[in-house]
């Protein structure tokens, strides 16, 4: 770690993979490694927790594996990470934000763990349901996420796309 009189940087190591490499390249992925896929995430994110902190933009690409021979998973990339209880802008990928970060809430425990339950949304689907909602295209025809919060009327959907997924899945459940 170091610092400048305007900034603090951290130097890493170079890691092998992201698990967004790790999921996607297997389409037939077993039912067993998505569990300990998710394990895995779910691990890191909880020895953060001990601190107090959440990490606010938690995505595959923020997990590495730490080498071609080891099941070990890193954590990355902690520029959005605040404290508990500390007030927060929506920052982040947009479709693996936690609900309260979108609405600007105090940052709590809640957030990465729901941020957690997307991303498992995702290594069982390949997708999350609401990835599309609110999305411009750029020149090539490719889904953007520039400028989701400035359409006051798409970031409500996305919101409201998410909050019908899980309560949908709750009820699935009972």
């Amino acid at each position: 770690m170091g610092r400048n009189v305007s900034t603090m940087y951290m130097i890493m190591p170079f890691y092998y993979r992201t698990m967004m490499f790790f999921v996607d390249q297997d389409v037939n992925l077993e039912l067993q490694k998505r569990l300990i896929v998710g394990y895995h995430l779910l691990r890191l994110i909880l020895q953060l927790q001990k601190v107090q902190y959440a990490h606010l933009d938690l995505k595959l690409e923020n997990y590495m594996q730490k080498n071609q021979y080891s099941n070990v998973c890193i954590l990355c990339d902690f520029g959005l990470a605040r404290r508990f209880g500390s007030k927060r802008l929506a920052e982040g990928t947009h479709n693996y934000m936690s609900v309260p970060c979108h609405k600007r809430q105090p940052v709590s425990a809640l957030d990465d763990m729901k941020s957690w339950l997307i991303k498992l949304v995702y290594i069982f689907q390949k997708s999350v349901p609401w990835h599309h909602v609110g999305n411009a295209s750029n020149n090539f025809g490719e889904l953007t996420e520039k400028g989701l919060h400035n359409d006051e009327a798409a970031w409500a959907s996305k919101v409201l796309k998410k909050n019908w997924f899980f309560a949908e899945k709750e009820r699935e459940c009972r």
